[in-house]
Order: structure tokens, then C-alpha cells, then sequence
């Protein structure tokens, strides 16, 4: 006992429904503290970045940065108080 492809059809829709509504939220919502301010989004990628530490050669120190995880973009992130000691 198959299902007919008329049946698979729509027990179809309401699953990629629910993909693409999620994907929609992932994308869209980075945060989960929503007082705390978005991260920035990449230039090239338009998606958020992700926030790090690393070292930048340019300062010849390890500074907090923005680095996109789909292209390897990265931005300096102003940090509050933030000083390595």
C-alpha cells in the first residue's frame, strides 16, 4: 500500500512550509536576547557575522572582530570597556 503522488504532494507542503518558515526565522532573528543589539550583517553576504577575537595584523594585536561565517569577511567590534591585559 503506496501513497498516490496526490497524498505525498501535500504532506509535502506543509513540511517545506515549515522549513522555509524556519529558515526565515534563523535568518532574520541571530539575537536571542533581544535588549542586546543585532551583530552586524556582511557587506558582500548580507548575513549576520558572527562575533570573535582574533588577531589583526593591522594593530598587531588580538582584538574583538565580526567575522562572516559564509565568506571569511571580518570587521573590527567596538566592545565597551574592552582591554587585553
Amino acid at each position: 500500500m503506496g501513497l498516490s503522488a496526490g497524498t505525498t504532494e501535500m504532506l509535502d507542503r506543509p513540511i517545506e512550509k515549515a522549513k522555509d518558515a524556519t529558515e526565515q526565522v534563523v535568518e532574520d532573528t541571530k539575537v536571542l536576547c533581544p535588549w542586546l543589539p543585532d551583530p552586524e550583517r556582511c557587506p558582500g553576504c548580507n548575513i549576520y557575522m558572527d562575533a570573535a577575537e582574533d588577531f589583526v595584523a593591522e594593530q598587531a594585536a588580538i582584538m574583538p572582530i565580526w567575522e562572516c561565517p559564509e565568506c571569511g569577511h571580518r570587521a573590527y567590534r567596538v566592545v565597551e570597556g574592552y582591554s587585553k591585559s
